[in-house]
């Protein structure tokens, strides 16, 4: 006996792998690139910009951020309330 759930969702994943994939894209320049050799150095070249490391770090710094209050006004935050 076959499962025609299995190959329902065989069918559907065979359809949306060949509608995933990409023949042509565009270049910096606007230009539309369908060599298979030049689309793979695209790909990598944006790849290795995306996760180049530029030893460019800027913290995120929270200090200051945020009003001082006084410690009435903490005592009276931190109070129970009656």
């Amino acid at each position: 006996m076959e499962d025609r759930n299995t190959k329902y969702f065989h069918g559907v994943m065979i359809i949306r792998r060949k509608r995933n994939k990409y023949h042509m894209l565009k270049d910096a320049n606007d230009n539309w690139i369908s060599d298979h050799t030049q689309l793979d150095v695209m790909i990598t070249c944006f790849y290795k910009a995306l996760y180049f490391d530029d030893d460019l770090y800027i913290p995120f710094v929270v200090a200051g951020a945020f009003p001082q209050r006084e410690v009435k006004d903490l005592q009276r935050m931190m109070a129970s309330p009656e």
